[in-house]
Formats: structure tokens, C-alpha cells, sequence
């Protein structure tokens, strides 16, 4: 971490919109998505900060700034909603949101949030309040550990954007170690970035264009391969499988992110944990600091992890980490061991196995080592398997992984090996140990099952939501529908608003002006409005007042859209931390508003020419013939572009 200073807001903290919306500060966190883990863990991560802290959240997915293809573009209307009117401060990811536009661009692209405290993510040059990942050192210990450990000589490098200043930080951290250990950089194999076309916005390289790289890289003996990213490096281990290569006997493949699929593909990817989630909550901590007066440093270095697994052709470490190997407790503990000699062991345990950020794992470990020591020790019957069984229970309620107890296992067994001497003893703590492995396991079976479940009874909601909004094409039943949808997603509060002159988007033009609020939708249900719905500014997000003012809140905002045409954005209070929900209900109501309309436009242009042809006969006057050519063709369209959105609602459930 840098100790040089930036200046700071020389305020206490306070909520612009404090006197009328909220007595709490606001900040937002604009970004690309939230939907893959390097986006949504970082949000995770500021959402809990900001609950922690009491002040408010509103996260913009905005997507990636200027596509190359598609309609990703309309998403981009959300940067210029994110502004002082409803923030106090704000987050940015530059780096995954200018990956289409250079450097420069990127720079300016910052600038426009001057008027406000701003935070960045990423890596970025100038006098900026940033926090980052050790991009550098995470690369460097991916490749020392391919050449020292394992030999490697011929490291290829496969990169994706040139703009972005990550995975250039990445490049030079592999030609560094390269050079470092006196082996030579080929350009055949170095492939720090490939072009914008050829690069799909979910970060996959063109199959016909990758596959060419790979082909010349294994023919030209390349023995390791280093991806950018793990999608990179996921699917480098696709298509070198396909081609009959095998990973990592023939291959070593490494990525960087440690995304949730890079865990369960076959082999396990060796890879760097930047700690997103950390990143998010350093982000928050820092904002709030600016906005409390307090003097910041200009740069916070979030260290990453590496984590070794089966894809670089180490054998599977967990397993490695359960020999009780030459055991070195860390303390003389006895049978009838201290409160302070477990405390030293639960230090000692948590220190090898890297959990700290765990709350409460040192007290957790501590009762276990307590109730292990009373059971080997004949003063007491299954209180060792009783204390595991509530410390599962609690981390499977936390939402934590209960695995991770196979490693304190394996370092408590380590600890405790010295003093348990021969005999019956041993017997009964093997014994112990191994009905304590076969618990953890089938905890985290039920675990893996039940989350299952409960994904697939999202899913199910998610497209039953979908399925009454296919048939619905009245707006304001319309609303009804997603009051009804919305309880049973368990998603607090929304706020839905169209605007007054919707037009084509393109950034950085400003958003339309004016908007409508449709919807007001709390836990006490939906909050009757005035006709036609209150208007106001579109930056201000909601109408004065009807935000959340007794209690923190964290929203998502969406925008809504279809192909081109704007229709509003819509407010989620952020209920199940999954960013996926979100973006599928702005998919499914962006369709079915712009079905409802297509109906009232249908509607009224049937009106029109009923009307018209009435007029006529009762006046035997003879309708103008391109008048009326012209209407009805309008309405052909329109029955046409009807029926297109009600295939595409259909795709989308």
C-alpha cells in the first residue's frame, strides 16, 4: 500500500439528499454486470459494508461501454443516471467497462464523476483514490510456482483486451518472471491480447481464432499455458480437450480469478483468488472515509491467494495436507490442555489453513479441540461429534462452504498427534477423526442438494414470473403481476418508471430527462399512485420520499429496453445475492412492457381506422386512399412486432 495522501472532503459525512430522501449517506457502484463472480463478488462484498456501516447502496450494471455488437449499448444509459442527484459518492470499474475504448477514453470516462468523491477498482494512473488487486504479484507466484516446482521452461501467455490496464499489469508480471528466471519471451506463445472483434462480450475468444493460436502453441511444444482470466484459461482446457491433449499430463493450464466453475471443472484449476469480495469492502471503507473528512491513502492493495489445484499438475493439495506428516505442535498441550494452549493450537490451525477472514473460527476450532481432548480422554460420550455437528450447522447457515473443516481436521490431527501417545487412545482419536470426515461429508452433500434446490426453485419462479407477464398486455396489470412476482422472489421493494421521451441510446448523450413512476412496490405491498404516475427527474431515480427513509436499503438498477428502443428503468432492493435474478427480470419486463405497448399502439391505430371509416360512410366521403394505405400498413407492422415480442418472451421463460 502507497502511504502518499490524497485530499480529502473536509466535511462530516452526509447525504445530499439526506433533508428529503434519506438521513443515511448514499453510494453507488458502477460497473459492467453483477452476474459473473469477478462483478458480483465484489458487490457482495459492499452490500455487507454498507449494511455494517448503515448507509445505502445502489449498484448500476451498466454494461461495457460502447459493444462492438447487440443491443448491450441501451444498458449504458445507467451511467448518466448514476450522478450527485442521488449519490453521495461513488465506485467505479473502469477497467471492465472500457474494454472497448482506450486508454484515454477510459480517463475521460472517470472524469465525469469529478463532482462527486470517487473510488475506483482496478489499476488506473493519475492522482486517484484507487483500490486494487496485486494483479503483478498473483501472476508472479503462478509462474514461480510453474518453473520452480514443476520445471516448466516453455510458458505461453493467452491474454484478451489490450486496454485493459489489469491484464496488462498481468503481461508484464509473466515477461518479468520470465526474464527473472533467464528464460526467453517467444512471440509465438506470448499472446498478451487479441483483437476487439474477435473477443465475445463474455470474455470467450473466437473458437476458429483461439483454436489457431493453440494449434501452433502444442507444435510448437509449449509445456504450460498462463490465461488472463479464467475464461480464458477454462476455455483453453475445453479446447485442448477436444483436440485429445490431456491437462495436465501433456499441458499445465493456470488461470487468474478463482470463478466458482473454475473449482468444479475436471482437472481443478490452478488459479489466483484476487479476493474480490475484499476489494468491494475496502472500496465501501474508503468512500465512507473520504466522506467523513478523513485523509486516505491514494492506493489500497488488496493481496491475492493462490490457489494450487490438480490443472498444473500438483496432486490435489487438500489431500497432501491430510498426511499427519512430521507434526510440530505449536503448543505443549496435554490431554487436560489450557483455555490458553487451545488458543495457541486454534492460532496455529488458522494460520495454516488460511481462514481467517472466517468470523468466529478461532472460538469454533477451540470448542472442537476442548471437546476432542474430553472425548480421547474418556470424560465424555459424542461431545466431539456433537460440537462438529453445531459448527457445521452454523457455517451451512452462513452460507460458507463446509468443507473447508476437512483442512482444520487434517491441522488439528497434525497438532495433536505429539501427545496422544499409543494404545487406545490413538485408536479412539483415529477413530474420531474419521467418523468427523465422514460427517463433514455428508453435511456438505445436503448442502450441495439443498442449494440445488433452492436454485432450481428460482429458476422455476423466475420463469413462472416470465409466463405471467408473457400474458399480460395491460401495463398496469402488468405491474400487478410483478407486485405478485416480486413477494415471491422474497424481493423487498421496487420502484419502476418509464420515460417521458424514450429515444435510442448511445454513450455519453444524457438520459431522457423526465420520467414516470409506475410502480412503488414495499414489503406492505404495492403503494396506490396518481394517475399516470408521478412525475420527476430521471436522475433522481425515485420520486421525493417514497425511498426507504427509516432503514438502510441496497438497490439494483436496471435498465429497460428493447433492441433499441428505451422504455425506463426499473429499482430492485437487493434480496437473494444473486446478480443473475436481477438481469433476468429486466429481460423478461423490458419484453413484456414493450409487448403491452405494441398492444395499445395496435389498439389505438384499430380505433383510428374504425373511426375514420365510420366518418366515411356517414358522410359518403371517399377516405384520402395514402392516408389510409398508410395506417393500415402502420398496423401490419405493429401486429408484427407484436407477435416478434411474444416469441422473444416465450425464449427468454
Amino acid at each position: 500500500m502507497q502511504e502518499k495522501h490524497v485530499s480529502a472532503v473536509q466535511s462530516p459525512r452526509r447525504a445530499k439528499q439526506g433533508s428529503s430522501q434519506n438521513s443515511r449517506p448514499t453510494i453507488g457502484y458502477l460497473v459492467s454486470e453483477i452476474q459473473r463472480d469477478f462483478a458480483m463478488l465484489p458487490w457482495l462484498g459492499m452490500m455487507d459494508a454498507a449494511r455494517q456501516h448503515d448507509v445505502n447502496l445502489i449498484s448500476f450494471p451498466a454494461g461495457v461501454l460502447r459493444p462492438l455488437s447487440g443491443f448491450g449499448e441501451q444498458a449504458n444509459v445507467l451511467c448518466d443516471l448514476a450522478g450527485v442527484e442521488c449519490l453521495d459518492g461513488l465506485i467505479i470499474w473502469p477497467g471492465v467497462m472500457g474494454a472497448y475504448l482506450t486508454q484515454s477514453e477510459v480517463e475521460e470516462f472517470c472524469q465525469r464523476y469529478s463532482s462527486m468523491p470517487v473510488v475506483l477498482l482496478g489499476e488506473m494512473s493519475g492522482d486517484i483514490r484507487l483500490v486494487t488487486t496485486e494483479n503483478y504479484q498473483g501472476i508472479r507466484l503462478v509462474m514461480d510456482h510453474l518453473i520452480e516446482v514443476h520445471g516448466y521452461r516453455r510458458i505461453a501467455f493467452a491474454g484478451m483486451f489490450e486496454s485493459n490496464a489489469e491484464f496488462r499489469t498481468r503481461y508484464q508480471a509473466y515477461t518479468d518472471a520470465l526474464e527473472s528466471h533467464s528464460l526467453p519471451v517467444e512471440a509465438k506463445l506470448a499472446k498478451p491480447w487479441f483483437p476487439g472483434e474477435a473477443v465475445y462480450p463474455n470474455g470467450r475468444i473466437h473458437e476458429e481464432v483461439f483454436s489457431q493460436w493453440l494449434k501452433e502453441a502444442v507444435e510448437d511444444g509449449v509445456e504450460a499455458i498462463v490465461g488472463v482470466s479464467d475464461v480464458i484459461a477454462l476455455e483453453i482446457i475445453e479446447l485442448l480437450q477436444a483436440q485429445g491433449v490431456r491437462i495436465p499430463e501433456d499441458i499445465a493450464v493456470v488461470g487468474y480469478d478463482d470463478f466458482r466453475q473454475s473449482r468444479v471443472v475436471t482437472p481443478p484449476l490452478t488459479t489466483v483468488n484476487p479476493s474480490f469480495y475484499e476489494t468491494g469492502r475496502e472500496a465501501v471503507e474508503m468512500l465512507l472515509a473520504v466522506l467523513d473528512g478523513k485523509p486516505v491513502p491514494e492506493k489500497v492493495t488488496v493481496p491475492p491467494r493462490f490457489m494450487v489445484r490438480q490443472s498444473c499438475g500438483c496432486p490435489d493439495p487438500d489431500v497432501v495436507f491430510a498426511a499427519a506428516g512430521s507434526a510440530k505442535p505449536a503448543a505443549q498441550v496435554k490431554r487436560s490442555g489450557t483455555a490458553s494452549d487451545r488458543r495457541k493450537v486454534a492460532s496455529a490451525v488458522v494460520q495454516e489453513v488460511g481462514y481467517e477472514a472466517v468470523e468466529g473460527i478461532h472460538q469454533q476450532i477451540e470448542r472442537l479441540l476442548e471437546s476432542f481432548m474430553a472425548q480421547v480422554s474418556g470424560k465424555g460420550t459424542d461431545v466431539f461429534l456433537n460440537t462438529l455437528d453445531g459448527i457445521l450447522r452454523q457455517t451451512t447457515a452462513a452460507g460458507n462452504d463446509v468443507t473447508m473443516w476437512h483442512n482444520v481436521l487434517s491441522a488439528l490431527r497434525r497438532q495433536t498427534w505429539p501427545w496422544l501417545g499409543e494404545g487406545d487412545v490413538t485408536a479412539r482419536a483415529e477413530d474420531l477423526w474419521q467418523q468427523a470426515r465422514v460427517m463433514i461429508g455428508k453435511t456438505a452433500e445436503r448442502a450441495q442438494v439443498f442449494q440445488r434446490l433452492q436454485a432450481e426453485q428460482q429458476a422455476n419462479l423466475l420463469r413462472e414470473v416470465g409466463q405471467m407477464l408473457i400474458t399480460t398486455f395491460d401495463v398496469d396489470n402488468l405491474m400487478d403481476v410483478l407486485a405478485e412476482g416480486l413477494s415471491e422472489l422474497e424481493i423487498p421493494s421496487c420502484y419502476l418508471a418509464l420515460y417521458e421521451n424514450p429515444r435510442p441510446y448511445r454513450y455519453p448523450q444524457p438520459a431522457p430527462e423526465w420520467s414516470r413512476l409506475i410502480l412503488a412496490y414495499t414489503e406492505k405491498g404495492r403503494i396506490e399512485l396518481e394517475s399516470a404516475g408521478p412525475r420527476f427527474q430521471s436522475r433522481e431515480l425515485v420520486p421525493e420520499g417514497l425511498r426507504p427513509q427509516e432503514r438502510q436499503f441496497s438497490f439494483v438498477v436496471e435498465p429497460l429496453f428493447f433492441q433499441e428502443n428505451q422504455l425506463g428503468f426499473v429499482l430492485f432492493e437487493a434480496g437473494p445475492r444473486e446478480g443473475t435474478i436481477y438481469e433476468t427480470l429486466r429481460a423478461q419486463i423490458s419484453s413484456a412492457l414493450q409487448g403491452a405497448m405494441l398492444v395499445q399502439r395496435v389498439e389505438h391505430r384499430s380505433t383510428q381506422l374504425q373511426t375514420a371509416a365510420e366518418v366515411s360512410r356517414a358522410t359518403s366521403s371517399i377516405l384520402d386512399l395514402d392516408e389510409l394505405l398508410s395506417q393500415t400498413v402502420d398496423l401490419i407492422c405493429d401486429r408484427f412486432k407484436l407477435y416478434y415480442v411474444g416469441l422473444f418472451l416465450v425464449d427468454q421463460t
